[in-house]
């Protein structure tokens, strides 16, 4: 339909129920919101805290430590993180990030990389870098949804 108002028209939708509607409703948020923001050249796809196994420099696993992970769109195909959430907030410069070039691969290791019964949702991205060189990152998400959201990302 065309508008006379000059403005595009409303869609009106209608359901069978009231849970209908809150599903119909929250689906559409949801796809306004990826088109609106996830797909747009340099934005946000994925954000939260993760546990991040230090060590990644020196080649000798460490601790794991609470960090802030933002995954970035292309073009910058990156995952930065940062101590804080309000750090990525303030745009603040990462502690440290994870080049996202085209052989990334992002999967649950095997059980004797990451103990099963401290990190049941860990999980590695492995990316090749510029040079050659593979970068492994183990990290563990705190439960299997939040895994299940960085693996599809």
């Amino acid at each position: 339909p065309k508008s006379t108002t000059g403005r595009q028209p409303d869609v009106v939708f209608a359901a069978a129920s009231k849970a209908e509607r809150a599903a119909w409703t929250s689906a559409i948020a949801e796809a306004i919101h990826l088109v609106n923001n996830a797909f747009r050249p340099g934005s946000q796809r994925v954000a939260g805290y993760l546990m991040k196994r230090s060590g990644r420099k020196t080649g000798k696993p460490g601790k794991w430590l609470k960090r802030w992970f933002v995954l970035q769109a292309s073009p910058a195909d990156r995952i930065d993180y940062f101590k804080k959430e309000a750090e990525a907030a303030a745009n603040g410069r990462p502690k440290g990030q994870i080049a996202l070039l085209p052989a990334a691969e992002a999967y649950v290791p095997s059980e004797g990389i990451v103990p099963p019964q401290a990190f049941p949702f860990a999980f590695s991205v492995r990316t090749r870098m510029h040079n050659g060189s593979t970068q492994t990152v183990a990290l563990a998400a705190a439960d299997a949804k939040e895994q299940g959201m960085w693996l599809d990302a």
